[in-house]
């Protein structure tokens, strides 16, 4: 089989198609990006309302750690279960307190 000038004006007329429409396919795909945003509107006006409650929190002058929303305080009984853990495992890990609670 012999390639002829015909044979290779064939292929890189081929190779132009796929790259043109690449192109044009990597065009439409950014397109559509730009057109269609990454967060809804319901969530980007949850999320600012998030940030003023947060804002008016930390303007309030209330004690740290103290949320804007009632609801998001941290549970008391958490709290302590989480302290008596670690004061468990502390003890029960820590050498010199094994030493002083058996002598």
């Amino acid at each position: 089989m012999e390639i002829t000038l015909v044979y290779w004006e064939l292929l890189a007329v081929r190779l132009g198609f796929i790259i043109a429409f690449e192109h044009v396919v990597f065009f439409f795909l950014q397109a559509i990006d730009w057109m269609v945003p990454n967060v809804s509107e319901s969530l980007e006006l949850k999320m600012k309302r998030e940030r003023y409650l947060a804002k008016q929190g930390r303007q309030s002058g209330g004690p740290v750690g103290e949320s804007a929303c009632p609801g998001l305080q941290p549970s008391v009984h958490l709290f302590l279960a989480m302290l008596a853990v670690s004061v468990f495992l502390c003890h029960s890990a820590c050498r010199k307190c094994a030493l002083v609670h058996v002598s």
